[in-house]
């Protein structure tokens, strides 16, 4: 885990309450043995088997700055999501259906400020998203990188993986460029203030390379797959999967849409506040 105040100083204080480290978001919603509690002026169901609560003073912890992507593309019947499927090893959201991402690195930052990004409040942001899709399921949002055979990627995230290798380095060998343009920002929740580990987590929808083929990690996550948004809704009325609200509410809105291209342009933004 990152220290809070290294991650907060590399971002140069743009993430306002903001610490580091962890994965993204975190509300469960098992379709079974869930209860049901009211926080502001929304609903959300809380698995009874996870921490909600912060022992000792009182004080809700600082949300970890982070992103999701949602790898989305057009398939036979409509728009399909890249779901992933987190190992049950895992101290957080463990055996969740979710999307790739995690917290943001200090490295991020200082990447988003080389590519001329710091223009864009959400460019280290995007920057996280698209090196934890790389990490976790191997898909490269990145201009050039249709020059790289898909064996010569592999080793590139086995390095990133092993820590042989930061993603700024990886890059800047192969001379490419992080894809910031293809993420569209659609989403950012903030974990209510009554859980014990916090997350502020902006989410991007990303059409998928159509040449790369998704694979996850074998660690953090076990399964990765295509699915189409319906089936995700569906899956977890039949308790099929473990599922938090916002994997939930992404996949609400985006079943609408018939094409990645209709979903980017209307999805619009939407804000969840602790």
């Amino acid at each position: 885990m990152h220290n809070p105040a290294h991650l907060c100083a590399a971002i140069g204080g743009s993430i306002n309450a903001e610490a580091g480290g962890g994965s993204a978001s975190g509300w469960y919603l098992p379709a079974a043995r869930a209860r049901t509690h009211r926080h502001g002026h929304w609903m959300m169901t809380l698995n009874p088997d996870s921490d909600k609560t912060r022992p000792g003073s009182g004080i809700p912890p600082l949300p970890i700055p982070s992103a999701t992507v949602v790898i989305a593309r057009d398939g036979a019947r409509g728009i399909e999501v890249l779901g992933a499927v987190r190992s049950r090893n895992l101290s957080f959201a463990r055996g969740a259906l979710v999307f790739p991402g995690g917290a943001l690195d200090p490295g991020d930052a200082l990447l988003a400020a080389r590519h001329g990004a710091v223009a864009d409040p959400l460019a280290v942001y995007r920057i996280a998203a698209i090196r934890e899709l790389f990490e976790e399921t191997g898909v490269l949002l990145a201009e050039g990188e249709t020059a790289l055979a898909a064996s010569v990627l592999a080793g590139l995230r086995s390095e990133l993986q092993a820590g042989h290798r930061d993603f700024a380095a990886l890059l800047a060998d192969h001379g490419l460029r992080p894809a910031l343009h293809a993420l569209a920002h659609f989403a950012h929740w903030i974990t209510p203030m009554t859980f014990a580990k916090r997350f502020s987590t902006h989410f991007f929808l990303a059409e998928a390379p159509p040449h790369q083929v998704p694979r996850h990690d074998g660690h953090e996550l076990v399964e990765a797959f295509w699915m189409a948004p319906k089936d995700l809704v569906a899956w977890h009325r039949e308790g099929r999967y473990k599922v938090m609200l916002p994997t939930l509410q992404s996949c609400r809105r985006l079943m609408v849409f018939a094409t990645v291209a209709a979903a980017r342009d209307g999805l619009g933004m939407e804000y969840h506040p602790a």
